[in-house]
């Protein structure tokens, strides 16, 4: 069952933080992305929260940097 921890075993390892996104502020990313500026949310869903257009964006967490890089280039 995957909700059952061996007491024994190592707990789950974060993945390293990339380089490029250490000094990185997720507060300030969402304010960007909802901004009426930069007006991200107009076209792409995060968490369920804006528009319909582009692709959802939710899974980025889940992504390494490179690739989310490759989708955008």
């Amino acid at each position: 069952m995957p909700w059952v921890r061996d007491k024994g075993a190592e707990p789950p390892t974060e993945r390293p933080i990339p380089p490029e996104l250490v000094d990185g502020n997720w507060l300030r990313g969402r304010q960007i992305f909802f901004s009426e500026q930069a007006m991200c949310f107009k076209c792409h869903t995060i968490g369920g929260a804006g528009g319909k257009i582009g692709p959802d964006l939710s899974n980025l967490k889940h992504r390494d940097y490179a690739s989310v890089l490759r989708d955008i280039e």
